[in-house]
């Protein structure tokens, strides 16, 4: 899988999230990180992520995003709540102007 661009969305609270798009396909797919650790870039590089993501792409398009404190997301902030965990996926949401997504988690 090649490495799709990073493109960032600014939270309400002004934190830049990181992620990326494959595929197309409506409504896309939104996947929000493990607990514990997300890097989208890096995961790319591990060849059973990468297929698994060629998989959920062949039929629609699929969003990975880093939330705030991991990743190509913005570091060292201190809010870290579940709202503004929340925040960071609807921020993603809004970029992409969907009428409609899914979300796995």
């Amino acid at each position: 899988m090649a490495e799709p661009q990073i493109q960032y969305a600014k939270t309400s609270d002004g934190v830049n999230i990181a992620y990326w798009t494959v595929g197309k396909g409506d409504p896309p797919l939104v996947m929000s990180p493990p607990l514990g650790w997300s890097h989208i870039s890096r995961e790319l590089r591990i060849p059973g992520i990468a297929a698994w993501y060629e998989h959920l792409a062949s039929q629609r398009m699929l969003v990975r995003y880093d939330p705030r404190n991991q990743g190509l997301s913005d570091r060292e902030v201190e809010r870290f709540s579940e709202a503004e965990l929340a925040g960071d996926v609807e921020a993603v949401i809004e970029r992409l102007a969907s009428p409609q997504v899914d979300l796995l988690g």
